[in-house]
């Protein structure tokens, strides 16, 4: 409908979540606004700029919160065709880029939705080969949020065209700990219609004033079959076992569901978990 000047990429994304949960402990149904997103990037030969803004649900026992979010902003500049830089407000480079941020690889290691912090990085990446070094500096902007500053790395080589094997690494600290995290991700392809999502992430947190040492680890699976151009099946499993001193909190889950692609821009999505 409308064809913007060459210098201008528009976009959006709107997700919504219906969740129903039955445990022993409690029973519930919501409807999640999960994301409403207006995101623009404005290109000037090397140098490109690119934001978001969108609306974000408030709760009653945040009645000062506001209702527009604003998830990135940063500054690109794409000094070659093969190396990059970044500065500004976004996420990471590690591991698996899934937008499922409940997982274990995500939510498990506190990196759930709206965990974008304010960052610097470099990347390097060629047809075989990507290299992200990321300096992170925390939300200077809202310090009471406790996030964490450091680095991280991801390195990652395809040795073939349906493969692709990393490595990430991260060190953070903030007010009250520090740790490390590390461990290997994998995504292949075995034929045109099966894919296997992998990642592995061990964890050491350092002794703090109140809690002493902990080291863990957490997984991730998800093998996805494309049965239909479009409809997906799929299969999850993730394990979380933080503590190796204390198993009272370990969980692993297992899931089942439908992906459905049924025109380009939209997605449907239908899991069950156990």
């Amino acid at each position: 409908l409308v064809s913007p000047p060459s210098w201008l990429n528009a976009g959006g994304d709107l997700r919504t979540l219906v969740l129903y949960r039955n445990t022993p402990a409690f029973r519930e149904g919501r409807l999640i606004l999960m994301q409403a997103d207006l995101e623009a990037q404005v290109t000037i030969g090397k140098l490109s700029a690119v934001a978001t803004a969108g609306y974000k649900e408030t709760s009653p026992a945040k009645p000062n919160d506001s209702a527009l979010i604003l998830r990135r902003h940063y500054l690109l500049y794409q000094l070659t065709d093969e190396l990059a830089f970044r500065a500004g407000k976004f996420n990471k480079a590690y591991g698996i880029n899934t937008p499922d941020h409940a997982t274990t690889i995500k939510r498990g290691l506190g990196w759930d939705q709206g965990s974008e912090t304010y960052n610097f990085e470099g990347a390097y990446s060629t047809e075989r080969w990507s290299l992200f070094v990321t300096g992170i500096l925390g939300r200077p902007d809202d310090l009471t949020l406790g996030r964490e500053t450091g680095l991280s790395a991801l390195v990652s080589v395809s040795p073939i065209d349906n493969a692709k094997f990393g490595m990430s690494f991260f060190y953070g600290k903030n007010t009250s700990r520090q740790r490390s995290v590390l461990g290997p991700h994998a995504l292949i392809a075995f034929s045109k219609q099966w894919v296997l999502l992998s990642e592995l992430d061990f964890q050491f947190m350092g002794p703090s004033s109140t809690l002493p040492a902990q080291q863990g680890f957490v997984n991730y699976q998800k093998l996805d079959y494309e049965f239909v151009r479009g409809f997906h099946a799929f299969l999850t499993q993730e394990l979380s076992a933080q503590n190796f001193l204390d198993h009272g909190a370990d969980y692993q889950v297992y899931g089942i569901g439908l992906q459905v692609f049924p025109r380009p821009h939209l997605e449907a999505s239908l899991t069950y978990q156990r």
